[in-house]
């Protein structure tokens, strides 16, 4: 097999037998996969059943029940990016059929699979959901390179933003950077494409993680929700956008609908089980992290918060087992922040300032972990100081501290601080962090920026690439 086949709005790569839709992968089970290469490559020609069970099972045991499941698990999936539309059609007695339209259909469609910078958004993309700290800035290296190369791509223009976001959070990529590179992409991309709904989603995060700006980041969660209703990634925003107010029971039901659109998917388990632990019901978390591990048994967010669960329910050495299988991954200082918090609970006083000594030492600030090992040590003091710090910068996760069961103990001995931090960062410049004044804030989607930062951004002969002014 070789090269592409293009259908619909999808694109199916036939080496790796990848699906994608305006650029993005469409996640697949490996049978289903091999169901849709073989139809796509043999279509138009009808496919008997008895021909696609040798061929996908290869001999071994495998019933009309297992093809009848993996049609309907395709089909699904098809159909929450392509509503109203059939692409496998049944033959009565005979057998399969690929009915996707031809490749002028699909260019039609859409025309970022005609582009020549595709295959390295595919590339790009792989290395983005490896999730190492080397991974991530070799992908937004080369999503740089295709911006510079193609700038009117716009879902090359949205990944790198995602990519961006992600470095700052994980703080790998310094985070008043990455929130500033990331809002101005999402910002042209928006004024393009107004109908972006992935972008929405990807500004939903944004809001929330680096601003704790609650209201703007709901109100972008509601325009991808209304343009993508069926899109994961509006899903996942929305989830966190209503963990973000303490919605625990709406965030549950929005993780719940994702759920059902995708029981085989690794992240709606992580979903509803992150909802859940910091509901506080650290058990029932814990059951759905184990089926999404099951699923995927190195996702490193569920190993994270598996490992929360853990903590919180007193089990150090299951934490410590899960953490242990994080190792290489883009979530380095946060589980080094945890083991911190495990070390001092068990009285290791000398491992937990060890834990504290190199979070101290980061070139990028992680005081909203110091606060959590703090907490775990007793001071309550130097935890709130460790907090206040993160109000003067753009580290990401603020809200965290209002709502991870972790923290709870912050809530009791300084209310205040929580509530602070419950009401979000004032408005502040996107580029310098300056305070804002209150006319020179601009609707949500678009860059807020103080007088100074403006006069410089629009000077004449001021690049307006990603990387102006950094």
């Amino acid at each position: 097999m070789s090269g592409d086949i293009l259908f619909g709005p999808f694109v199916l790569s036939m080496p790796q037998q990848e699906l994608w839709h305006a650029g993005s992968p469409v996640v697949l089970k490996p049978k289903e996969a091999e169901l849709l290469a073989l139809l796509a490559l043999q279509r138009p020609r009808t496919i008997s059943k008895d021909e696609i069970i040798e061929r996908l099972w290869r001999g071994t045991a495998a019933s009309d029940a297992a093809l009848t499941q993996t049609v309907y698990r395709l089909r699904q999936t098809l159909a929450h990016y392509a509503r109203g539309r059939e692409f496998i059609h049944t033959v009565p007695g005979i057998g399969l059929q690929f009915t996707g339209g031809s490749p002028i259909e699909a260019k039609n469609h859409n025309p970022d699979f005609q582009r020549t910078t595709f295959p390295l958004l595919q590339q790009a993309v792989a290395k983005f959901r490896r999730r190492t700290e080397g991974s991530i800035f070799e992908s937004i290296k080369l999503l740089e390179q295709i911006c510079l190369r193609d700038p009117g791509y716009l879902a090359a223009r949205t990944m790198l933003a995602k990519a961006y976001t992600t470095a700052g959070i994980r703080l790998l990529y310094e985070p008043r950077e990455a929130y500033w590179r990331a809002k101005r992409m999402l910002a042209a991309v928006i004024e393009e494409a107004p109908d972006s709904a992935d972008a929405f989603a990807a500004l939903a995060t944004l809001l929330l993680f680096f601003g704790a700006d609650r209201e703007q980041s709901r109100s972008a969660v509601e325009h991808a929700l209304v343009l993508g209703p069926q899109l994961p990634a509006a899903h996942n925003a929305a989830v966190w956008e209503r963990l973000g107010r303490k919605d625990f029971d709406a965030a549950l039901t929005q993780a719940d609908l994702a759920l059902a659109a995708r029981p085989d998917s690794p992240h709606s388990s992580l979903q509803v089980g992150t909802a859940l632990y910091l509901a506080g019901r650290f058990e029932e978390a814990r059951k759905h992290f184990e089926n999404a591990l099951s699923l995927h048994p190195n996702l490193a967010p569920v190993l994270f918060y598996d490992a929360c669960a853990c903590f919180m329910l007193g089990a150090y050495d299951d934490a410590l087992q899960r953490l242990n299988c994080m190792l290489g991954t883009d979530m380095a200082p946060r589980a080094r922040a945890l083991r911190g918090a495990i070390a001092a609970k068990r009285g290791d006083r000398a491992s937990a300032h060890e834990a504290l000594a190199a979070l101290t030492a980061s070139p990028i600030p992680a005081d909203i972990s110091l606060c959590a090992v703090h907490l775990a040590l007793g001071d309550a003091e130097s935890a709130a100081v460790a907090l206040e710090r993160a109000f003067h910068t753009r580290e990401p996760a603020l809200f965290l501290a209002t709502i991870d069961p972790m923290y709870a103990a912050l809530a009791q001995t300084h209310p205040h601080i929580v509530r602070a931090a419950e009401r979000g960062r004032a408005p502040l410049c996107d580029r310098c962090t300056a305070a804002l004044r209150p006319h020179e804030a601009q609707e949500f989607y678009r860059c807020s920026l103080c007088s100074r930062c403006r006069a410089l951004h629009f000077a004449p002969g001021t690049s307006h690439d990603s990387n102006a002014m950094s």
